[in-house]
């Protein structure tokens, strides 16, 4: 993600870490246009990086292309669903946090969510006011991000004496 940054306390034996979101791109798959664009005008307002896909196709393509570091996803999609889709993003990366966003959000369907590789299952509430939905939205993209964050920051990091190495970002540091 390219968003962890380290901070020596003084004389701290343990590193704080201070998490910037800003930086992460965002995957959004939907076929309704609105609500891509809405979203996507919401996120890039958040400072995220964010890319669209009109379909589970293009969703998949768009993923393998440039793994993205959070993926949303409607279920009902021409050309192939929310679920393969999900299931064929996991098998290309197993952290990338997936969230689906649906209008169809029946406890089947998000079980079916669930067991394709979802982390999250967010209805589309046309119930609530705008503003509560969307403080809801982003407070759980923002959590997705931070746990996958932490995941991967202590997979893929290692410690040899005072130096520290990233492998996913690449990055040494002493």
């Amino acid at each position: 993600m390219g968003r962890i940054f380290r901070k020596e306390g003084a004389g701290s034996q343990i590193p704080e870490f201070v998490i910037m979101l800003a930086m992460a791109t965002i995957l959004i798959a939907d076929d309704e246009r609105l609500l891509r664009e809405s979203m996507l005008k919401l996120l890039k307002k958040e400072g995220y990086k964010v890319e669209c896909a009109r379909n589970g196709i293009e969703a998949v393509e768009k993923f393998s292309a440039r793994q993205h570091d959070l993926v949303i996803l409607d279920i009902d999609m021409p050309g192939k669903n929310g679920f393969v889709a999900c299931r064929e993003i996991r098998s290309l990366n197993r952290l990338t946090p997936v969230i689906f966003l649906t209008a169809n959000d029946s406890e089947i369907n998000q079980v079916k969510a669930l067991g394709a590789g979802a982390d999250d299952f967010i209805a589309k509430d046309e119930s609530s006011s705008y503003y509560d939905w969307t403080a809801i939205f982003l407070a759980r993209v923002n959590r997705a991000l931070v746990r996958a964050e932490a995941y991967e920051h202590t997979a893929a990091s290692l410690q040899l004496g005072a130096v520290w190495f990233w492998d996913r970002f690449k990055r040494v540091r002493t």
